[in-house]
């Protein structure tokens, strides 16, 4: 249960992070912007989350990486996500 609540809230945090970053690739200046994050669960850090931001010419692109260690049926697992979007 405790590994369900950890991973739904991973889900519904990437998906805010990727509905918060989408205004930043459609603007005109010069982007490039990096932000990490510590992912816990209590005191206790089971992860982290990387978000990226960069302009090249006409090209915007966001990238995000997350790290996150669970222990699920009693063995720690690792889940690892990584998505990218380019847009002109």
């Amino acid at each position: 249960m405790r590994a369900f609540k950890v991973l739904s809230s991973l889900i519904v945090l990437l998906i805010a992070i990727q509905f918060f970053l989408a205004p930043y690739s459609q603007s005109q200046e010069q982007i490039d912007k990096e932000y990490w994050m510590g992912i816990y669960s209590g005191d206790q850090r089971v992860g982290y989350s990387y978000n990226s931001i960069k302009k090249v010419d006409e090209f915007t692109e966001v990238k995000e990486l997350t790290n996150l260690r669970i222990n699920l049926l009693g063995k720690d697992n690792d889940v690892y996500t990584e998505s990218s979007v380019t847009r002109r």
